[in-house]
């Protein structure tokens, strides 16, 4: 079997929790040489490793260093696993992003490379956490029971813009992973239409003490903090918007899967943002392949919003009555969710709902006219899609988000501002005042904005967008 290269990515705090590790990893590993490891420490730190450093010279597999800045520690902690990923191989096969709390059994790496070239285009993930035999029925448990910790092909990473801009980075994964299991079908529709599953759980127990990380001592005040910021992480990741998004990096993968199955070499992707969809091309062919779409209902996953802005409310209210938070917070929380609620007129008056529906035919015939008039302008003679040359933009006008010839992929989408924890000036991501606030108060970390900035740009060097 051809050599695969495992990459682990090791972020850290604990001189002497990332000391087990290295040694329960030089002991139990079958093959080092296929090992690299990649430790992150934070530069506030830098000094408590520097023993470590000097005998890493001892261990068989290859080790590298990555300092920067801790910004807003683990609520930032995808902004340095983006940075991280920089230093990962080229030629490594499966990437593993983990605790410094777990400890590696024995011969773990022979179990893994078992699954090489498990699929022949090398998109897919094995399961190794508690949650690798779950399935998953709505968005709201991709929150709070992803797989934590899986071993994710390289490809899959560099299709789908790494670890993505949610600090549970495994939410991030899981729900994409949920998306292309359910199909690119209708989400109207009771018909899951070409499903794709990647998700591999591993039957044997390669790692120990997954699960045991945190600390169980901190006091109900930290605790009512913490919970804050993540009900509000999870209400954005059941966003409209930030949902929207994942739907989008799924139906990429599936399009690269079904070239790959097509047997097509030479192949582009292109995007159109304002009908939401994806155009797979094979360009040695002339030929359309498949389109899909990625627009998602906007009244789709809002009973779960709602749900976690209740519980962030709860939070909001027992922090305001501590004096923590102004009582603003509380009521902007409340305002919010009125809103929210106003969307649902239809359901909740069943009058208005059976008007809708009797006047509903009237909005669905010039919609589907104005569809088909539109499809005969942008068509050819021969009923192919007409080539329009350009430095950014090719099929009827639609942006080229991926080439397999010319090394062009899809620009990184970063949806924080779907959350109140961030917002957007100027193009720029930044911190609310509402999260700078939650931080201060139980003193965790500070960060300004110019040296978020700077590290997100350092992340993102090319760019990044904001909308989808």
């Amino acid at each position: 079997m051809k050599d695969c290269l495992i990459s682990i990515i090791v972020p850290t705090r604990r001189p002497a929790e990332l000391k087990n590790l290295l040694e329960t990893l030089k002991n139990n590993t079958a093959d080092c040489k296929n090992i690299e490891l990649i430790i992150k420490i934070d530069e506030d730190q830098a000094s408590l490793y520097q023993d470590i450093m000097k005998q890493i010279d001892n261990y068989p597999f290859k080790t590298q260093w990555v300092s920067s800045p801790r910004l807003y520690g683990y609520y930032t902690m995808w902004i340095n696993n983006q940075l991280t990923l920089k230093y990962v191989s080229p030629n490594a096969y499966f990437v593993l992003l983990m605790t410094d709390e777990a400890k590696f059994k024995k011969d773990w790496d022979s179990v893994v490379r078992k699954y090489y070239k498990y699929f022949d285009d090398d998109i897919f993930r094995l399961k190794v956490s508690h949650a690798r035999y779950l399935n998953y029925y709505n968005v709201g448990q991709l929150n709070y029971l992803p797989d934590s910790f899986c071993f994710i092909t390289k490809k899959w990473l560099d299709l789908t813009n790494g670890y993505g801009d949610c600090w549970g980075s495994d939410v991030f994964l899981q729900s994409i992973s949920y998306h292309l299991g359910r199909g690119i079908g209708s989400f109207y529709s009771p018909y899951i239409k070409a499903p794709i599953s990647r998700d591999i759980p591993v039957n044997e127990n390669i790692l120990d003490d997954l699960e045991i990380f945190g600390d169980a001592t901190e006091s109900r005040f930290n605790s009512l903090c913490k919970s804050s910021i993540m009900y509000d992480e999870w209400s954005r990741n059941v966003s409209h918007k930030t949902q929207t998004l994942h739907c989008y990096y799924a139906r990429l993968t599936y399009l690269h899967i079904k070239a790959h199955e097509a047997k097509i070499n030479s192949y582009k992707i292109y995007q159109d943002e304002k009908s939401k969809t994806l155009v797979l091309y094979d360009v040695d062919n002339d030929k359309v392949i498949t389109k899909v779409n990625y627009k998602i209902p906007k009244l789709y996953f809002t009973i779960h919003r709602i749900y976690f802005s209740l519980l962030e409310l709860r939070t909001l209210m027992a922090l305001s009555s501590k004096e923590v938070l102004p009582f603003f917070y509380y009521l902007r929380q409340l305002l919010r969710l009125r809103k929210a609620y106003k969307i649902f007129p239809y359901y909740v008056v069943p009058f208005l709902g059976s008007i809708y529906k009797k006047f509903k035919p009237l909005f669905y015939v010039p919609r589907k006219c104005i569809e088909f008039i539109m499809k005969k302008i942008n068509s050819t003679k021969k009923g192919q899609v007409q080539i329009v040359e350009d430095k950014n933009k090719d099929i009827l006008g639609k942006v080229v988000i991926f080439d397999a010839k010319n090394d062009i992929k899809p620009i990184p989408v970063i949806t924080l501002n779907a959350g109140n924890l961030y917002y957007v000036n100027n193009g720029q991501i930044l911190p609310s005042k509402f999260f700078k606030k939650i931080i201060s108060s139980y003193h965790y970390t500070s960060c300004s904005d110019e040296e978020f900035t700077h590290n997100l740009n350092k992340v993102f060097e090319t760019g990044y967008k904001t909308d989808i």
